[in-house]
C-alpha cells in the first residue's frame, strides 16, 4: 500500500507537488485543524480520494490550543512559538501512534509543514520507533520560531532521522 500524509495542508501546496505522481491507488491523509481554511472544498480538485482529518499534529491525542495567524506567520500549537494571534482550542492526534497504525507493509510519504511543532513529534516517533516506518519525509524546520530553541539543530535531527534508514527532503 502506498501511502501520502500531509501535515499541515493549509491550502494543499505539498499535495499540488506530489499529486502528479500519484494515482488512486494512494491513500492520502491531510491534517489541517484550521476549519477556516475550507479544506472540505480544497481537496475535492484532486483526482483520488482525500482523508481529512480536522486535527493537529501532536504527541498526544486530546485538544491543543492553536494560534491562527496570517500566511507570514502560519498557524500553529500556541504552546511552542511566541504569539498574539487569535486563539482556539483543536482537536490533536498522537501523530506516532497513526503512523504504528497503518498497514506495516506500507510505503509511507509524509510532507510536514508544521511550524515548529515537528521538534517534539519527531522526537517522539524517534522514541517509539516509528519514523523507521516512513519511507520519505519532506519537512520544513521552523527552529528560528521556537520560543525555547530545541537541544539539536535541525541538521542534528535530519541526520539522525536518516541513520534511521528515512530519506530526508528539506523544504525551502
Amino acid at each position: 500500500m502506498k501511502i501520502f500524509i500531509d501535515c499541515g495542508y493549509y491550502v494543499g501546496k505539498a499535495l499540488d507537488y506530489y499529486a502528479p505522481l500519484m494515482d488512486e491507488t494512494w491513500e492520502v491523509y491531510v491534517f489541517e485543524p484550521n476549519m477556516e481554511l475550507n479544506v472540505s472544498k480544497s481537496v475535492r480538485r484532486f483526482p483520488f480520494g482525500v482523508h481529512w482529518i480536522p486535527k493537529a499534529v501532536w504527541v498526544e491525542d486530546g485538544e491543543v490550543e492553536f494560534a491562527i495567524g496570517g500566511r507570514d506567520d502560519a498557524s500553529h500549537i500556541s504552546s511552542i512559538r511566541k504569539n498574539t494571534d487569535k486563539k482556539i482550542t483543536v482537536p490533536c492526534i498522537d501523530f506516532s501512534k497513526f503512523v504504528a497504525k497503518l498497514p506495516k507493509d506500507s510505503t509511507i510519504v509524509v510532507s510536514m509543514d508544521i511550524e515548529g511543532s515537528e521538534w517534539p513529534v519527531l522526537e517522539k516517533m524517534i522514541a517509539d520507533g516509528t519514523i523507521q516506518r516512513l519511507s520519505l519525509l519532506d519537512i520544513e524546520f521552523h527552529d528560528r520560531l521556537l520560543e525555547k530553541p530545541p537541544n539539536k539543530t535541525s541538521s542534528q535531527l535530519r541526520q539522525e532521522i536518516e541513520s534511521l534508514g528515512v530519506l530526508v527532503k528539506l523544504k525551502i
